[in-house]
């Protein structure tokens, strides 16, 4: 990749980054929220095909290097699994599950690994999509 800029014609813009933050802007040309996210993986056999952020390979596909085992992500189904045990709902939600996966544990035991907190640079991609939660929140208004 290489950029090309004129320094001298606007100086403020071009100034060098100062600093490795990652920032996301998640709105439509109107300002209101996305209304449908997706990505677009290639099949085994050649063909092109979309999968919603809703499903649960979307996580394993897009970081491969956090689950390298292909385990499946969070999807609208999502069992709480005994976490909590409420009457009204028995599914978990988005945050819930972001809260869980990236949670810092005071004391790990051996063999405990949390992979996304550990993730070096790669986990401000993650924290920009895991923002996108608000905008999912904002569907339901």
């Amino acid at each position: 990749m290489q950029f090309s800029y004129e320094p001298s014609a606007y100086p403020r813009l071009y100034n060098a980054p100062n600093c490795s933050e990652v920032a996301a802007i998640s709105q439509t040309v109107d300002g209101a929220p996305l209304s449908h996210r997706q990505i677009t993986v290639y099949e085994s056999g050649g063909n092109l095909k979309d999968i919603d952020h809703d499903s649960m390979h979307c996580e394993p596909m897009t970081y491969t290097l956090i689950w390298p085992y292909g385990e499946p992500g969070w999807h609208i189904s999502m069992p709480t699994g005994g976490i909590r045990q409420a009457k009204i709902r028995h599914k978990l939600t988005m945050n819930e599950y972001v809260q869980y996966r990236i949670a810092v544990w005071g004391t790990e035991a051996p063999g405990d690994f949390n992979p996304i907190i550990n993730a070096s640079k790669l986990i401000q991609r993650i924290f920009v999509d895991y923002c996108l939660i608000e905008g999912d929140r904002l569907k339901f208004i």
